[in-house]
């Protein structure tokens, strides 16, 4: 059995080596504040799955899809929280109102066909869920850029 001076010593030296190793991308001057050069525009959609629930309730589910696009013209995506506007203590507080404007995407751009006579059959599909506790506009920014870089995702 571990005395408590045995694990706080492998803690310490576990921490250390944590940082004393560089990351990948740091180590070889990766400025990674910078977005990734970007192939294609970023289309976004948000579009509603209903869902029977236990009860035979109606449970409408909002999906929100980023995807590769050819299209260039577009009106930029403004993301909100599905509370946008719902006042929830009326006459006590003032409705929800932030918005996050897009890095890089438009609203409801054509979806980028497949090359003409390769070898590329479409794009991979990634289905992200954001758990129960996030929205999943905390994850736009990541998600815009895998949409834009998709060449890079084979499968």
């Amino acid at each position: 059995m571990l005395k408590f001076d045995s694990v706080r010593c492998l803690l310490f030296a576990l921490i250390s080596v944590a940082f004393l190793v560089p990351l990948e991308g740091h180590a070889q001057g990766a400025d990674v504040s910078q977005p990734p050069q970007s192939f294609y525009t970023v289309g976004h959609t948000v579009f509603e799955l209903d869902v029977v629930g236990n009860h035979g309730e109606r449970r409408p589910i909002p999906v929100q899809v980023w995807y590769p696009s050819h299209q260039h013209e577009g009106r930029v995506a403004i993301y909100t929280s599905a509370l946008y506007g719902v006042a929830l203590i009326p006459g006590t507080y003032d409705a929800l109102s932030w918005t996050t404007t897009a890095e890089n995407a438009k609203e409801d751009l054509q979806i980028a066909p497949p090359k003409a006579g390769g070898t590329d059959h479409g794009f991979p599909v990634i289905v992200f869920s954001h758990g129960s506790v996030d929205l999943p506009i905390d994850y736009y920014i990541t998600l815009e850029r895998i949409a834009s870089s998709s060449p890079r995702l084979r499968t």
